[in-house]
């Protein structure tokens, strides 16, 4: 198992991340701000939800796989 002094920080920024993130969506969505029956609406919430995920792999890459390539793979 890793130091969880380095997955501690990926678990709050993303949990908490999520949680502001789906409750912002859902106030843009109920207030009408966001019409999911636009095209544009529902690509800006897939490039938004597309994002944190695309984030959240670039992040645990650098945590989890990328310091424990073999030091060859470097050069």
């Amino acid at each position: 198992m890793d130091d969880m002094a380095r997955i501690w920080p990926i678990i709050v920024q993303f949990g908490g991340g999520t949680v502001l993130c789906a409750i912002g969506l859902w106030c843009g969505i109920t207030s009408k701000y966001l019409d999911l029956s636009l095209s544009e609406d529902r690509r800006l919430i897939g490039y938004v939800i597309g994002g944190f995920i695309f984030l959240l792999l670039l992040s645990s890459a650098f945590t989890f796989w990328l310091p424990n390539l073999p030091a060859e793979a470097a050069q």
